[in-house]
């Protein structure tokens, strides 16, 4: 997935998801924004859901950790995880890992 930001703080928002097991749902967003320093940041939110299927809205656990800034022409690793909280679900968990770029002018 990409996300492309203009310039003039514009702001791009993500959103990711994926079923696993046909009950638990890992959901990445997020919004990316171009500051005037040209620097970009990044403010993702990791949700795990489980419930008995795919469309449970059942939230388990959550994870923001506030954001993060890419500098120009710099690649911003990032890896999130969360782990469900209920009794009895200790091995329920959701990870996700993406990179953030700026790229000033053109992709080299």
């Amino acid at each position: 997935m990409n996300a492309i930001v203009s310039r003039n703080g514009q702001q791009a928002h993500m959103f990711v998801w994926t079923c696993a097991g046909g009950e638990s749902i890992c959901q990445l967003s997020g919004t990316l924004r171009l500051l005037d320093s040209e620097v970009v940041t990044a403010n993702p939110l990791l949700q795990l859901y489980e419930g008995s299927s795919c469309s449970s809205g059942d939230l388990e656990n959550q994870r923001r950790p506030g954001a993060k800034y890419a500098h120009s022409n710099v690649s911003l690793g990032w890896s999130l995880g969360v782990r469900n909280s209920e009794f009895g679900s200790y091995y329920d968990d959701a990870c996700s890992a993406f990179d953030v770029t700026d790229w000033e002018g053109s992709r080299p």
